[in-house]
């Protein structure tokens, strides 16, 4: 038997090999392991030899790999020899009797685990013992049951499993409030008081369902342990697969009540108050709590409603196919041929019924996620987004919300089988059928509803069509609830501190900077808003590490990025990927030039943009809720992007502004209590909603909530105008210079009089001639470069590009003079074009 020694200490790594997998994977799969042999995942795709052949091995069956105990450890820790045999010794220890090394080996013993500290005995319904939990010192439990012959034997498999002080729970009188914890010590602390209380064995995330049954009609109040968020064995915080962070006590509560909805007469959860981390009930009752006091706040703790209507309706559609022997069986079903149609139905249904977080998105099915993505100079940062559902990926989720089966005519019996490629490809392919509902976007933080509520809720909201992948860390300050201009005017002064070094160039500037870090925050009010642009002159100025201000204030991260590319439609497909995966926040980055382009004027512009995806042909129609910023050296915006967009120029003054020195670091300090950053940016726009939104200023075309709840809030509390910079942006416009200077010119050279464009190209060839007929200066040289500029080809204006320009610009008026049709000439059907003056 392989055994390594470590301080004098023979460790026996054949025999850790069951607490160490218990500890790096978490609880086997009761239905798949034995003794001789633990299985690991939903399908039991890793084995653990106990006994045997192959004893204190391990295999996994699905990427071809396995070994011994020390193979197992540094798989799952990173850890390499002497720190992996350290870990086992501090990690698994307790559980290991271990020996000064005299030849013999260590065994497993449950003498090993420490001093016995107490004994609490689980009673059937009946009253009759059912097995006893053992809780050692140093902290660890066991489970045990009678052997009959006055021992105990250490497993409590083939047990029937029931809640901690059953008996007295099935006697309580019908009006009493039942709590359920997850220690029997706290249990038995509430019972002390005289209330009625229970739990489960083996603590969070081992509730059973069938527990359901003992509560019926009762009242029943869940008491989360405040735990910190769980960690695996490297020490890297774990995630649910929607992003949320798995917090063992609040997600046990959340399980037992969901468990218990539409069972007992009534469910809620009550986060105590003052709790500690890793507190529990009988710290809040040791720090001063009392029964009458928990029974007020029981009151007043939120319930957990039963299934709604949607999800009732959708399990009666999966319970269709279900089996006629068990109907009301809510996770059953079965495959027969020709019943494909009815399955994919059952199957969609039991994913709403479990309220599975998945979304209809354009043409797709989505669900919400992290990911990580580029962020400037060349860092990457985790980013909320929606990511695709793939065949595989339907596969997964309908595994995990139903049990699939297919008779076997060989055992002449139905057999569990994992769902059907045809199904899950079935359910993909019924857009504009789905009942899965839409979503425009994913947040990381609390947003303002249109209605100007808080949404601060975990989760989909239906009025905004956001899925709110909530910071359990995050925090409103009260202000936010009834905020006045007192408290707006003390946020205004918070956020401006975080821009004290950005050398703006004026105070219309610092307004649009103001309007960057407030509207992410509250874009869920927002149909639409516009973009914000951060130009300098040089590279280092601060214009990407704003936008990065921004997004820690919003997101709690470093702001994505998607570099400008040199050509238009290939910037187009990235802004296409950006607004498909829903990003909350994004910036367009290094624009060294002009930013235009028709797909993003109607990404800024429009609630519902058209887009093509990637690789595809079809056009589709996605919702964005997307705050999106340009940074650029140099940066100008043309077109018809210039009065959707707000500008704040930088200018540090220096030749080389990446060398300066700051004094504070404004990202690091938004981080280190985003709870306060979040709630000024709310502040300032409910305060000002509040006092009845004085001097609201005239709206801006297309982003009138915008210019109603953050521009005009800003002008409220002494702020210049942000959408002053859009008049800048305009003169700035490279088209609208070109305009101007092609209409002054030509309307100099020619008047109002209609010409063709053949006709005009060879009037700018015309030269000046000397008294002997000797051409000289061209007679109209200004006008002649300014065509030959724009539309110069080979020498030449090229009439087709020119005639496409003139029709683009026709009306449009500049300095008084605008472009219009003439009469067409009547013997060559050719269009004639002149240039009017409008004063």
């Amino acid at each position: 038997m392989v055994s390594r020694m470590l301080d004098g200490i023979a460790l026996d790594f054949a025999s850790m090999i069951g607490p160490v997998a218990r500890r790096l994977l978490g609880e086997p799969n009761d239905a798949l392991s034995s003794e001789v042999e633990l299985r690991f995942g939903r399908n039991g795709s890793l084995s653990v030899k106990l006994a045997g052949d192959g004893a204190g091995t391990w295999f996994d069956h699905e990427g071809r790999q396995g070994g011994g105990v020390l193979d197992l450890v540094r798989r799952e820790t990173r850890l390499v020899d002497r720190e992996a045999i350290e870990w086992l010794q501090r990690e698994v220890g307790p559980e290991i009797k271990t020996q000064a090394s005299r030849g013999t080996s260590a065994t497993v013993r449950k003498s090993s685990l420490g001093r016995i500290v107490a004994t609490y005995d689980y009673h059937d319904a009946s009253g009759a013992h059912a097995f006893q939990v053992v809780r050692y010192e140093p902290k660890t439990f066991r489970q045990r049951r009678d052997d009959g012959a006055g021992g105990w034997t250490w497993s409590v498999k083939g047990t029937h499993l029931v809640p901690y002080r059953l008996p007295e729970l099935l006697a309580a009188p019908p009006q009493a409030r039942v709590f359920i914890v997850e220690g029997e010590k706290d249990v038995d602390a509430l019972r002390a008081l005289g209330l009625y209380a229970t739990c489960n064995a083996g603590g969070a995330g081992k509730w059973r369902q069938e527990y359901a049954d003992y509560f019926r009609g009762s009242a029943v109040v869940v008491l989360p342990d405040n735990d910190p968020q769980a960690k695996d064995a490297r020490g890297i915080p774990l995630h649910h697969p929607d992003g949320r962070p798995v917090l063992p006590g609040q997600d046990h509560a959340a399980d037992v009540a969901r468990s218990l909805a539409g069972t007992a007469a009534s469910v809620r959860i009550l986060a105590l108050p003052d709790l500690p981390t890793k507190g529990d009930v009988s710290d809040w009752l040791a720090a001063g709590g009392t029964a009458d006091a928990l029974l007020r706040l029981a009151e007043s703790a939120p319930t957990v409603e039963a299934p709604a209507a949607a999800q009732k309706q959708a399990r009666r559609k999966a319970s269709s196919v279900r089996a006629e022997s068990d109907p009301g069986a809510p996770d059953l079903i079965r495959l027969r041929g020709g019943h494909l149609h009815e399955e994919a139905t059952a199957g969609e249904a039991a994913i709403i019924a479990a309220g599975r977080p998945i979304y209809q998105r354009g043409i797709g099915l989505v669900r919400p996620a992290l990911q990580v993505v580029p962020a400037a100079h060349g860092r990457t940062t985790n980013s909320a987004c929606l990511v695709a559902i793939t065949a595989h990926g339907m596969i997964d989720q309908l595994c995990s919300v139903a049990t699939w089966e297919r008779f076997d005519a060989r055992s002449d019996d139905w057999v569990q089988v994992n769902p059907p490629m045809s199904v899950a490809q079935t359910i993909l392919s019924r857009m504009g059928e789905w009942q899965f509902q839409r979503i425009a976007g994913v947040i990381t933080t609390p947003t303002l509803r249109p209605d100007g509520s808080i949404l601060a809720e975990p989760g989909y909201d239906e009025a905004t069509r956001l899925f709110h992948m909530a910071d359990p860390n995050l925090r409103l300050h009260p202000a936010t609830k009834a905020p006045t201009r007192s408290h707006a005017e003390k946020a205004l002064v918070l956020l401006s501190r975080l821009l004290t070094e950005f050398p703006f160039v004026d105070n219309v500037s610092r307004a649009v900077a103001l309007s960057g870090l407030i509207t992410p925050v509250v874009r869920g009010a927002l149909s639409v808003a516009p973009l914000h642009a951060f130009k300098a002159y040089t590279a280092g100025t601060g214009k990407s590490y704003l936008a990065d201000v921004a997004s820690a204030i919003s997101t709690g991260r470093p702001c994505p990025v998607a570099s400008a590319a040199p050509d238009e439609a290939e910037t187009e497909k990235r802004i296409a990927g950006l607004l498909l995966a829903g990003f909350p926040i994004c910036s367009l980055d290094n624009v060294n030039g002009e930013l235009g382009g028709d797909l993003l004027c109607q990404a800024i512009e429009r609630p519902l943009v058209r887009l093509r995806p990637l690789g595809r042909s079809d056009i589709v129609e996605v919702e964005s809720r997307a705050t999106l910023f340009a940074t650029g050296n140099n940066l100008r915006v043309r077109g018809d992007m210039v009065r959707r967009t707000v500008v704040c120029s930088l200018d540090a003054g220096v030749e080389r502004p990446e060398l300066r020195e700051f004094k504070a670091e404004p990202v690091v300090t938004v981080l280190a209590d985003r709870n306060l950053y979040v709630s000024a940016c709310i502040i300032i726009v409910r305060a000002y909603e509040a006092a009845g939104q004085p001097g609201r200023l005239k709206p801006i075309a297309s982003f009138g909530d915008w210019s109603d709840r953050v521009r005009s809030a800003l002008v409220w509390l002494g702020c210049e105008d942000p959408a002053k910079s859009m008049e800048e942006a305009r003169e700035d416009d490279p088209e609208l210079t070109d305009l101007r200077e092609v209409t002054g010119l030509w309307h100099e050279a020619i008047g109002a009089d209609a010409m063709t464009i053949r006709e005009i190209s060879q009037m700018i060839e015309r030269r000046e001639e000397t008294r002997i007929g000797e051409p000289t200066d061209y007679r109209f040289p200004d006008l002649r470069e300014a065509l030959l500029r724009l539309f110069g080809e080979r020498g030449e204006v090229n009439g087709r590009r020119l005639g496409k320009w003139l029709l683009a610009r026709e009306g449009r008026i500049v300095a008084g003079l605008r472009i219009k049709r003439g009469l067409a000439d009547g013997h060559e059907k050719v269009q004639r074009w002149r240039v009017e003056s409008c004063s």
